[in-house]
């Protein structure tokens, strides 16, 4: 797993062989992020509410570990991102500790 910035986001690329995973996170005070897929033209093997309970879990996860309240103001993924169970929960935990430490 690679954690980069792009600009306002914490971005985790994930690429262990032939399966990969984008998730894109903007901390902002809001009370429920905006969902973008980058990839809108590309078939769509994860959807975009699965992707936002999954964050929002690890986002929680996260929060309770660190005794804070992060909010997030926009995610971005890919649609055609490589479905797997959970791995948008530990993407979002792992980049929330990264922004946390960054802060």
């Amino acid at each position: 797993m690679r954690i980069s910035r792009d600009n306002d986001f914490f971005v985790m690329t994930h690429v262990p062989g032939p399966s990969h995973n984008y998730l894109a996170l903007r901390f902002e005070d809001s009370d429920l992020p905006v969902v973008v897929a980058l990839d809108s033209d590309r078939p769509a093997a994860v959807r975009s509410e699965q992707v936002l309970a999954e964050v929002l879990k690890g986002l929680a996860i996260a929060n309770a570990a660190l005794g804070t309240s992060y909010r997030l103001g926009e995610i971005r993924f890919c649609r055609d991102d490589t479905p797997r169970a959970g791995i948008y929960t530990e993407m979002a935990r792992l980049l929330v500790l990264a922004m946390h430490e960054a802060h």
